[in-house]
């Protein structure tokens, strides 16, 4: 299957989560344990001490995991009781004396956490499995049911410590023993994808599974921002490289598929631009700073009416982000395609509001900021300073305060961001000053 959806021959499955675990982990089982789970299990950070998974384990354990090997890598084992967790993997002890252990992994790919509340959260069910109640499990041979519970992994392709923190407040609330906050391990998908195309394995049939598993992360789009890809040369103005978009010899083509060709350079554009944002979020995230919409990124004025086509390409997105220590203060980041005469070619807009009032322009303020400037095109590389004020407000001469802040914007051409040092040093930095 891992070579059919290679080649995209599986297109009705290829979104699905169970698909990618199976894919992925249901081939590297068939690696020796030094070369297949143990350096996935390496990329897991502990969610309570922040070491990585060998480091914690050492420490913790004060024992190797070079002695131990695999002993159960049970997919999608059930509980009538608990639900069904991804993965749940067993490791025997190669020595007698050291104690066999068991460890949960739960995989994202296109959806977060399931079950909302304290009786129905996913990790929670799957926590309190592993840990009190392993004989629920069929499929878990009686010989591995007593060991040592590591925890469970969440391997997911965003940042999930708000969802970990969600789950751990839930277990705690039942009064558990021990350190339930050092029993979770976050593990993203970019990470792996990294691993897959840098590691070296002693064997070359290894070397060509860790190949075809870096193809298919690749090919999912699960890996960090490596910048916006450039286009083919066909679609590129030979009179100004710096241009993604321009004329040439576009309207010369004859054949059809060259406007297949734009459409499927437009998806990998949308897919690096996701990338780009959740490398922002990552960031952001680490300095006290959250999404206020989720995972969904703001895209506005499109539709789907055929009266109006040229609103079926979303030309800008929006993701806002707030502090809950920073009351009145909105960092937002938004990328523009194209902006009428103002924006000819994809730019980045960092915006600081510090005096913002919630109010009913909370939601759509990102549309309307830059109709009250004089300035037909903004400047690039440099802050600009302005106000905004509801229009319908000010025309009826109603001036009311809640409906009215000052913004700072700064504009970059987003082919100047080319890496998670350019996001770091040139967007978050910029924000956060």
């Amino acid at each position: 299957m891992l070579e059919a959806e290679l080649k995209g021959k599986l297109p009705e499955v290829e979104n699905y989560e169970d698909v990618l675990t199976s894919n992925v982990f249901g081939t590297i089982k068939y690696l020796p344990f030094e070369e297949g789970l143990l350096p996935i299990l390496s990329e897991a950070v502990n969610h309570g001490t922040e070491d990585d998974f060998l480091t914690y384990f050492k420490s913790k354990y004060d024992l190797d995991l070079s002695e131990y090997k695999i002993g159960e890598i049970l997919f999608w084992p059930s509980s009538e009781e608990y639900g069904k967790p991804d993965l749940v993997i067993i490791l025997e002890s190669i020595c007698s004396e050291n104690p066999n252990l068991i460890l949960g992994i739960e995989v994202k790919y296109q959806s977060h956490k399931s079950g909302s509340g304290e009786e129905k959260d996913q990790l929670k069910r799957y926590f309190e499995s592993l840990q009190n109640n392993r004989s629920s499990y069929n499929e878990i041979s009686d010989k591995y049911l007593e060991g040592e519970f590591l925890g469970i992994i969440y391997l997911t392709s965003y940042n999930a410590k708000e969802e970990i923190e969600e789950s751990i407040s839930y277990i705690e609330n039942l009064h558990h023993n021990g350190e339930v906050r050092e029993k979770f391990f976050r593990m993203r998908w970019k990470d792996l994808t990294r691993l897959f195309k840098e590691k070296e394995a002693k064997s070359f049939s290894s070397n060509r599974i860790y190949n075809d598993i870096y193809r298919l992360l690749d090919k999912k789009n699960l890996k960090e921002f490596e910048g916006i890809p450039r286009p083919k040369e066909i679609l590129l103005d030979t009179n100004n490289d710096e241009k993604y978009f321009g004329g040439g010899n576009m309207v010369e083509n004859k054949k059809g598929e060259e406007i297949s060709k734009v459409f499927d350079y437009m998806i990998e554009f949308y897919k690096s631009l996701s990338k780009l944002y959740q490398d922002i979020e990552d960031l952001m995230a680490d300095k006290g700073w959250t999404p206020t919409t989720s995972s969904k990124a703001i895209v506005k004025k499109t539709s789907r009416s055929i009266d109006n086509p040229h609103k079926w390409l979303a030309k800008h997105t929006t993701r806002k982000y707030k502090n809950e220590d920073e009351e009145g203060k909105i960092r937002a980041v938004l990328t523009y395609l194209k902006w009428g005469s103002r924006i000819d070619e994809p730019t980045i807009v960092l915006i600081r509001i510090d005096d913002f009032i919630k109010g009913k322009e909370d939601g759509f303020w990102e549309n309307k900021f830059w109709q009250s400037q004089d300035e037909p095109t903004p400047g690039y590389d440099e802050w600009v300073t302005g106000m905004y004020k509801n229009n319908e407000d000010v025309e009826s001469g109603l001036e009311n305060e809640n409906f009215k802040y000052h913004y700072e914007y700064k504009t970059i051409p987003l082919r100047k961001i080319e890496n998670k040092i350019d996001i770091e040093k040139k967007i978050v930095a910029e924000l956060l000053d």
